[in-house]
C-alpha cells in the first residue's frame, strides 16, 4: 500500500472563506518550505537540536469556519463558536464539532432537550 499526498487545491463542499484562506495557507507553507530548503542547502547551516521540525510528511492543517466571528479558523486550540438557530455552542477548533444548520430536526431535537430539567450537556452516549 502507498501513501500518496493530495493536494486539494479547491473543496466544493467548503465555504467560499474557507476556499480563500487555503489559498493563503497554501501559498504561506510553500514559501516557508522554499526558504526551509534553502537552508538546509546553505553549508553554514546548523540545525537547532531544540527546535522542533517544521514540515512532517502527513500534517493536518485545520481550517474551521467560525460563524460568531466571521472568520477562519487555523489554530487547534482556539476556541471557536458556532451559532444554531439562538443557540451558540463554544469548543476548541481541533475538537469534532458538526453541525447543519438547515436540517429542521434541530427544532426537534432542541424541543426535546428544552422538556428536560435545566439541560446542561448534550452528548451523543
Amino acid at each position: 500500500m502507498s501513501r500518496r499526498i493530495i493536494d486539494v487545491p479547491y473543496c466544493t463542499i467548503a465555504t467560499h472563506d474557507i476556499n480563500t484562506k487555503l489559498t493563503q495557507v497554501r501559498e504561506n507553507i510553500t514559501q516557508s518550505y522554499k526558504q526551509h530548503v534553502k537552508e538546509q542547502k546553505d553549508p553554514n547551516y546548523i540545525r537547532n537540536p531544540n527546535e522542533k521540525k517544521k514540515f512532517k510528511k502527513g500534517a493536518t492543517l485545520l481550517l474551521r469556519q467560525c460563524s460568531t466571528a466571521n472568520d477562519v479558523i487555523t489554530n487547534h486550540n482556539t476556541y471557536i463558536e458556532t451559532k444554531v438557530s439562538s443557540y451558540v455552542f463554544r469548543y476548541k477548533a481541533g475538537n469534532f464539532f458538526q453541525n447543519n444548520d438547515y436540517i429542521i430536526i434541530f427544532e426537534l431535537f432542541k424541543n426535546m432537550l428544552l422538556m428536560k430539567t435545566n439541560p446542561n450537556y448534550c452528548t451523543d452516549d
